[in-house]
This record gives structure tokens, sequence and C-alpha cells, in this order.
């Protein structure tokens, strides 16, 4: 998946359970469940640019919204889990320019990483986002 889906998942898991550290732990283990669903990952390093400041513009006015909704206190644990629901991600990026092994499950083919190259692999990330806003409203 796409930064924004993976730090958005993060952010979401993370602002529900507010404590950094269970949040770090389940933005991981959303990024590998995020992986083996099938989607569509961006071919060229623009897009990738693209994604990030996509990501940063969604995640900060998700902690806007908290903000302003009294949820200050769920901060620390948005900002951990957005941050290790994309930090695998950060080894690919890497890798792409020092041509350096992966090491993540599903970067190094331990797990599957499904590709789908038509609309479908841009539809399943389009509702994980939309998924992940339900949890901020709902909180």
């Amino acid at each position: 998946m796409i930064s924004i889906a993976h730090s958005f998942t993060g952010a979401a898991l993370g602002a529900v359970v507010a404590h950094p550290l269970p949040a770090v732990l389940l933005g991981l283990a959303s990024h590998a469940a995020l992986d083996e669903v099938p989607h569509r990952d961006y071919s060229k390093p623009l897009h990738a640019v693209v994604d990030a400041l996509a990501s940063l513009a969604l995640l900060m006015g998700a902690a806007a919204w908290l903000r302003r909704h009294g949820l200050d206190s769920r901060l620390p644990g948005f900002w951990c889990g957005a941050v290790a629901g994309v930090l695998p991600d950060l080894e690919v990026a890497i890798g792409y320019f020092l041509h350096q092994k992966q090491r993540f499950p599903t970067h190094n083919g331990l797990l599957p990483h499904p590709q789908v190259r038509t609309s479908l692999g841009i539809w399943t990330q389009v509702v994980t986002v939309a998924l992940d806003a339900l949890i901020f409203v709902y909180l």
C-alpha cells in the first residue's frame, strides 16, 4: 500500500490506544497486514513524493481534528502509530537508491505482497483510508 494508507491506519489505531508503545506495535502490525491486501504500489519516485506530502497533509488535518474535539491526550499514540505504520517503507526508499536488501517480512518475500495493476488496487486503499476516517469520527 502507499504511505497515505499505512500512516493513516497506524495513526487511527494509535489514537484508539493513545499510548505510544502499543501505538508503535499496532502501526508496525498494521503495515504487515495492509501489505497482505491486494493493492497497487506506485512505480515512480515522484509518486512517492506526492504520496508523502499528501500523507503529511492528511495527518496534520486529523491531528487538528483531534485537538478541536478535545482529544489531545490521544495525539502521542496518533503520531507514534503514524510513524510506525509507514516506517517499514523507509527501507523501500533507501533500497531504491542504495540497492540494499530489504528486511521487513512483506518486503523480502517472507510474506506475500500481492499487487493488483487494475483500479481495484487503488480502491482497496481508498476504502482503507475511509475506514480509518470512521475510527476518528467514533473516538
